[in-house]
């Protein structure tokens, strides 16, 4: 969890970094800000579940700081502290809907409280948030429309990670940033291979999980396709099915690959058709169905008749094959 720490008093800052330690409260990272307007700007690098705000500062003051950030980050909780404690100021803070008025200097026991309501409040807003976009992929995976399910105010990307080997299970492994940031991360499993659904409040999040995984070595066998960081989730559902609709194409462009959405191929109908019977091939060797793999096999020999491969592309359908043999 992440915590803002707004008050003009370093001193505050200490005492409230001391009562956390005494917490041991080691999920939480600490943030820092000093005035109305410091903590508006903090607030757009990353989400907070704890903003813990000094009413009296100079400049914007804390009440109408909270008053503007809430227009923007509504899902966080906000706790104004004060060493005055007049009616007036306990009002307003009611009135913004604030989670507590507290008063200075913060004691641990009060700390210990705020912390874990917000672990309760957090546990239960990530499990629902989880939910909705499983519901909301499992449905864009079918290719039907509903965006209502989409939670607000969020970033998201896909990738789809297919598997051409008859031991799938073996080289289809997590790749190593659903261990790092699996608050971050679904995955669902498809006909194409396994598809991950990467999402928060913050696109910064889904381009430092994307870079962690421009770095993972792909087994030799898996081939990955990217969609663009989206805030629209109609915008990725369109992604999704072309990534889908496109995995194919892998037979005559390459595996072990990453392609990405923006910067893919445009392929022709019958480039698409024959990389399509391949894959329809493969699942039959791998289904173990003689009879749909013996009426393919005509189809795949006549289409090589009537538009032959490049040499590039042969190339691509050999090392295909060998995966699929389990040569590569």
């Amino acid at each position: 969890m992440n915590l803002l720490i707004v008050d003009d008093e370093t001193l505050i800052h200490v005492s409230v970094e001391y009562c956390l330690k005494e917490l041991h409260a080691d999920d939480i990272t600490i943030f820092h800000a000093y005035n109305g307007a410091d903590m508006l700007e903090t607030m757009t690098t990353a989400f907070f579940d704890i903003v813990l705000v000094d009413i009296r500062m100079p400049g914007l003051n804390g009440l109408e700081a909270i008053r503007q950030a809430k227009q923007l980050y509504h899902d966080t909780a906000y706790y104004i502290m004060t060493g005055f404690s007049e009616f007036e100021y306990a009002r307003e803070a009611v009135h913004l809907n604030v989670a507590e008025y507290l008063l200075k200097p913060l004691e641990t026991e009060a700390l210990k409280q705020i912390i874990s309501r917000a672990r309760e409040k957090v546990l239960l807003a990530r499990s629902h948030i989880r939910d909705c976009l499983q519901n909301w992929l499992t449905a864009a995976i079918h290719n039907h429309n509903i965006a209502a399910l989409f939670p607000e105010k969020y970033f998201i990307s896909a990738i789809l990670l297919t598997c051409d080997t008859l031991q799938p299970d073996a080289a289809l492994r997590q790749p190593h940033f659903t261990e790092t940031c699996p608050d971050s991360v679904l995955s669902f499993p498809c006909k194409e291979g396994l598809l991950f659904l990467l999402y928060s409040q913050n696109p910064n999040d889904i381009y430092t999980i994307l870079g962690q995984f421009s770095q993972e070595i792909l087994p030799p066998s898996c081939t990955a396709f990217l969609s663009s960081v989206c805030h629209e989730p109609d915008q990725l559902a369109g992604q999704i099915q072309s990534l889908l609709r496109l995995s194919p194409l892998r037979v005559l462009h390459g595996i072990s690959k990453r392609y990405h959405y923006a910067l893919f191929p445009e392929p022709d109908s019958e480039e698409l058709l024959f990389s399509g019977l391949w894959i329809d091939l493969r699942d039959s060797l791998f289904q173990r169905q003689p009879e749909e793999y013996q009426s393919l096999y005509p189809r795949i020999l006549q289409q090589l008749k009537e538009k032959p491969l490049t040499g590039s592309q042969m190339d691509h359908l050999s090392r295909f094959i060998s995966s699929l043999t389990g040569r590569v």
